[in-house]
């Protein structure tokens, strides 16, 4: 892994890479269970590097080269001290948007409406819901979607369900064969990458943005 210094190791380039190399097998002829485990990767990976990213330029904000610059105190104060109370991932990265550019975005407007459907597509992967059944059949097997962020993910152009006739045991796969189509992976990564540059382009000139800007525009290169 790559360091910025002393004890501080950077892993949202390789959370990146993770995500990427799913993209990419995904675009290549597999079965649909290969197709299924791409899907998952990417997503969850992509959002992974986003959270890793927010807190890594709040570790580096603590390094000596930056410890006299007031945006990357308030930076790393305002990321760190929220850790005690679990701030959700999209406040967290609002949290350091407004240290670095002192306002908020607009949760209403892209990149960051993206950003909001990938984490909770992540959470509904990492976290879903259990569902308790005293008896298991098949035949009455009751089906529940995210239907609402499915519609979004729809809207988006990203959500595309994969013809019947593909499914091996529709019912098992549940609303998942919508991870199966490599425009959801392409998108999990886009918006990974847009919102990495994003912030870093609000990072005032100076020994911070140099560090960030180097290293995101060497790792977090758009997918094709």
């Amino acid at each position: 892994m790559a360091t910025l210094g002393k004890g501080f190791f950077v892993t949202s380039w390789l959370h990146y890479e993770i995500a990427t190399r799913a993209y990419e097998k995904s675009k290549a002829k597999c079965s649909l269970h290969e197709a299924l485990i791409n899907g998952y990767t990417a997503v969850v990976f992509s959002a992974c590097s986003l959270e890793g990213f927010v807190n890594e330029i709040a570790e580096a904000s603590l390094l000596q080269p930056f410890i006299n610059d007031p945006i990357a105190r308030r930076l790393s104060n305002l990321v760190r001290e929220t850790d005690d109370w679990k701030p959700s991932r999209w406040m967290k990265f609002m949290l350091a948007y407004i240290a670095i550019t002192g306002d908020k975005y607009d949760r209403g407007k892209l990149p960051y409406q993206d950003m909001e459907l990938l984490f909770e597509l992540r959470n509904q992967v990492v976290h879903p819901k259990p569902r308790s059944r005293a008896e298991w059949n098949p035949a009455e097997i009751t089906v529940t979607h995210p239907q609402n962020l499915i519609d979004r993910l729809s809207t988006r152009g990203v959500w595309r369900h994969p013809p019947k006739e593909q499914l091996m045991h529709p019912p098992l796969f549940d609303w998942t064969e919508g991870f199966v189509s490599p425009d959801l992976e392409r998108w999990a990564c886009t918006t990974a990458v847009n919102i990495i540059h994003d912030l870093a382009k609000g990072i005032p000139d100076g020994h911070l943005k140099t560090l960030v800007s180097g290293y995101i525009d060497k790792v977090f290169k758009p997918v094709l």
